[in-house]
């Protein structure tokens, strides 16, 4: 009775948190991938058509991967580009399809999916949505960051508490909102992959978190995004490394360019592990990302500008105005959309061309006999299994 009684107090305050009608209408789950799992056993059956938005995460792919006979296709659009990828989802759908998985957060740039749009054009084909919400846990609770998918009539929400609130690892939830969901559907599958024993620890921290927010999210969402808005303003006055705008993105992941600088963004993470002892999320070619939330400090904001500050100072080169930055980088997304319009014309639809061969499903790929070969004899061969890079997770190879 006790853990009864437990279990249902944090799910009221989590459905009064996030403002979900009914407590009944959220599952509690060890992490985003177990809430992924139920989301998408209990909505995609054998022979679905299943569209990704191609920002998934490999926690959506590899389910997907034991549903029989399932047809899985990516939105062909290009990526960060929402009027783009809205018009080749639209597209898309009316080619028939079952359910559509989208990311609401992209953790490679931040970069926001307009889920309302998106839920409105699923809603109109009576398509089921499932969002995967895994680093939104945080929004929409301040006007200064995307609103949450919560609220913008998704059928299903994935959320991580522990990636951008303060509640232990392995603490997410499930939001059941949408009418085509089948709860029986969803309980079955709850009762096939949750624990019968649950963590009352984990348990303990998620209702921590929640009461925490519920007393004290105005100032600390307030306090947060005057943080983040100092932190950009002042970052305008490096020279040579470049923080990335917060239009289209959710502003608390800073992003940090050394493109034109003669290091990559590896070497940056590195330098700041190293120097400063700076953490950061992840590193690419020619960026890093640091992740931010609301128990961070003044005082970790000033550590991290003060850092850039000073390997900015050390940077040879020619210096950039805070308009001729803009002023590239309108052109350089006016080009690439050009390029990406023309390359959908020669394609299907509004979509982008397709470039990669699919010859089998991914439960056919899955299925089949494989052997392990080396990478560099592996030209012309279908693949077995997916490859990803930790982080962002997003798979470079999925099978077939």
């Amino acid at each position: 009775a006790r853990a009864s009684r437990t279990l249902l107090a944090c799910r009221e305050a989590a459905a009064a948190l996030f403002q979900v009608d009914q407590p009944e209408q959220v599952v509690l789950t060890f992490n985003a991938t177990h809430g992924l799992n139920l989301a998408i056993h209990s909505l995609v059956r054998p022979g679905a058509t299943v569209l990704l938005s191609g920002y998934e995460h490999n926690a959506v792919t590899r389910p997907l991967a034991a549903i029989p006979e399932l047809r899985l296709r990516v939105v062909q659009a290009p990526m960060f580009c929402p009027d783009l990828f809205l018009e080749a989802l639209e597209h898309q759908l009316n080619r028939g399809v079952d359910v559509v998985i989208c990311t609401h957060v992209s953790i490679v740039f931040g970069s926001a999916l307009p889920v309302e749009e998106v839920a409105n054009l699923c809603r109109q084909r009576q398509v089921p949505l499932i969002v995967d919400a895994a680093h939104g846990a945080h929004l929409g609770f301040s006007p200064f960051f995307p609103p949450s998918p919560v609220k913008e009539g998704a059928d299903l929400v994935v959320m991580s508490l522990h990636k951008t609130l303060p509640s232990l690892t392995q603490t997410a939830v499930l939001h059941l909102r949408g009418e085509r969901i089948s709860r029986e559907r969803c309980e079955k599958f709850l009762s096939i992959f949750q624990s019968s024993s649950p963590s009352y620890v984990l348990m303990d921290s998620m209702v921590k978190c929640i009461r925490y927010l519920e007393e004290n999210k105005e100032e600390a969402f307030s306090r947060f995004a005057g943080l983040l808005t100092d932190f950009y303003d002042r970052a305008e006055c490096l020279r040579h490394l470049r923080v990335l705008g917060t239009r289209g993105r959710d502003p608390s992941k800073i992003v940090i360019s050394t493109a034109g600088t003669g290091m990559t963004g590896e070497e940056l993470s590195r330098w700041l592990r190293e120097t400063d002892g700076l953490e950061l999320e992840m590193s690419a070619s020619d960026y890093a990302l640091a992740m931010t939330s609301i128990m961070d400090s003044p005082e970790g904001f000033e550590r991290l500008l003060a850092a850039l500050r000073e390997l900015d100072g050390q940077m040879s080169g020619p210096e950039e105005t805070r308009d001729s930055r803009a002023m590239e980088e309108r052109t350089r997304l006016q080009k690439r959309q050009k390029r990406d319009r023309g390359g959908a014309a020669a394609g299907s639809g509004a979509g982008a061309k397709e470039e990669v061969e699919q010859v089998l499903e991914l439960w056919e790929a899955e299925d089949s006999e494989r052997e392990e070969i080396a990478l560099e004899e592996a030209g012309g061969s279908v693949a077995a299994g997916q490859v990803a890079v930790y982080p962002p997770g997003i798979p470079l190879i999925v099978p077939g």
